[in-house]
């Protein structure tokens, strides 16, 4: 999902600095009202079509956009950013196959137009087919070698088929043209905490955060890096200052939950993963941590309620399954604990639950 949005805040930058002067002064509904004006000043005027449609756009009415683009292309057939557009728009709306069809007409129309390839590889990108979105990176990279947005959306490619090397290449590349990218920093630290870099990838979310003051993400993110490391109370604070730019991110909730479980605070950590469970009531790990610590806390009967939530929602829950036999096992259900830690191991989710086994399931 993340990808997609950033694909969508791609293109909307696009259309943005295609804008004539007065679309950079004048509201959005202004500058409407004037190229619809134009148009009816001249009906036949491709360019008051072209910059109308992209004012849609940016109002997110984008079958207007396609609307107008499509004239545009009634009065001009070879008018390769009208497709162009289409194709953005259709991306919009997710309809990628569309979208795709549109590109390949820009670029039939103009090889050489390297946005087109680049929002191509985007909208593959969002089928899940990174290998030929790459190529489509590569073709517009070629054609214009310093177009960060290709590069760093063949770094999300790369990323994705965990070709991590790539990945951290691309990014860079896009740092080294344009040191306020700010989200090829935040991109960057998260390939570098693809693979375990967390210092480094600290780095990368503390240069975003310099940026973006008020970037929860980044701060979330520092903290998971601080939390990999072992500096739990280093990471609380992140997921404090996380939590109070996004209250309702469950994720940050549960994480910070996690911190707190890992400082011994059993009580802040369970009204963590309640608020979690609040946010989002399918959250299956949250019930089974929640019950965790309810378990340190010597609340069984409470522990088991929850596993037996995540077990309504996910029926293969390993973690739910063992979490219930430990708390069975504390209130002298032996039988029910065994079963549960047997069924833990059947499902390939081991924890301890081998070694319970072997120790109380004689």
């Amino acid at each position: 999902m993340r990808y997609i949005l950033s694909i969508l805040a791609i293109a909307i930058s696009f259309y943005s600095h295609a804008q004539t002067d007065s679309l950079k002064t004048d509201s959005l509904k202004q500058a409407l009202v004037k190229h619809t004006q134009a148009i009816e000043a001249n009906p036949k005027n491709v360019s008051a079509y072209i910059n109308r449609a992209r004012v849609k756009f940016k109002l997110r009415n984008y079958m207007g956009s396609i609307d107008d683009n499509l004239k545009a292309i009634e009065l001009n057939a070879q008018t390769d950013t009208a497709y162009t557009n289409i194709g953005a728009a259709n991306a919009a709306l997710k309809n990628y196959t569309e979208a795709i069809k549109n590109y390949s007409k820009a670029i039939q129309i103009n090889p050489k137009m390297y946005k087109a390839f680049c929002f191509r590889g985007m909208a593959k990108s969002s089928q899940n087919n990174y290998t030929a979105a790459i190529a489509d990176y590569d073709s517009s990279i070629a054609l214009h070698p310093t177009y960060t947005d290709a590069y760093f959306s063949r770094g999300s490619a790369n990323r994705y088929l965990k070709k991590y090397a790539n990945a951290l290449h691309d990014y860079s590349k896009v740092i080294e043209l344009d040191t306020n990218y700010t989200q090829a920093y935040f991109q960057r630290g998260n390939c570098k905490y693809d693979v375990n870099a967390y210092k480094d990838a600290w780095y990368d979310y503390a240069k975003t955060i310099t940026r973006q003051p008020n970037n929860a993400d980044a701060f979330n993110a520092c903290g998971n890096c601080k939390f990999a490391l072992k500096d739990y109370e280093g990471a609380l604070l992140d997921y404090n200052t996380a939590i109070e730019l996004n209250p309702r991110n469950a994720n940050m909730r549960f994480h910070r939950a996690n911190c707190r479980f890992a400082l011994d605070k059993f009580t802040e950590a369970t009204e963590d993963l309640t608020k979690t469970i609040e946010l989002n009531p399918k959250y299956v790990q949250a019930y089974c941590a929640r019950a965790h610590c309810y378990i340190r806390l010597k609340k069984y009967d409470l522990a088991i309620t929850d596993c037996d939530k995540a077990l309504e929602i996910n029926p293969q829950c390993g973690e739910a399954f063992f979490r219930r036999g430990n708390a069975k096992h504390m209130i002298g259900d032996a039988v029910g604990a065994c079963t549960d830690w047997a069924k833990t191991v059947a499902i390939g989710d081991y924890f301890s639950a081998a070694s319970n086994i072997a120790k109380y399931c004689r």
